[in-house]
């Protein structure tokens, strides 16, 4: 599919847009539990990236992309809060090192690609 900037722009636009949004999900969603809604969040991420392979027009892309967005921006700040909910007393300092190691290890193989 060939895309114009300005189409670019908007598939850009649509992708950030939960990441502005964070803090009403959060919001939204403080009343259910960490594990439930990780789980969620990763059903979200799954289906976002999986759709994104099928689409032929640019707001079936940018509605895909939003659904994958608001999956991930949701997953980021749950996956330090149930690493420390995990980790022994005197051990959560490391483990979240070692989580956000692996996180921005695994990021930088996807970018590789």
């Amino acid at each position: 599919m060939k895309s114009n900037p300005r189409q670019i722009g908007w598939i850009e636009a649509t992708r950030e847009l939960p990441g502005f949004l964070c803090f009403i999900v959060a919001a939204l969603t403080m009343r259910i539990a960490e594990a439930f809604l990780s789980e969620f969040t990763f059903l979200l991420m799954a289906l976002g990236l999986a759709f994104m392979s099928t689409f032929h027009a640019v707001p079936v892309l940018m509605l895909y992309s939003f659904v994958w967005s608001v999956g991930l921006h949701t997953w980021m700040p749950l996956q330090s809060s149930i690493t420390i909910h995990i980790a022994e007393a005197h051990g959560k300092g490391k483990l979240l090192d070692q989580t956000a190691s692996e996180f921005a290890r695994c990021a930088n193989i996807t970018e590789q690609g």
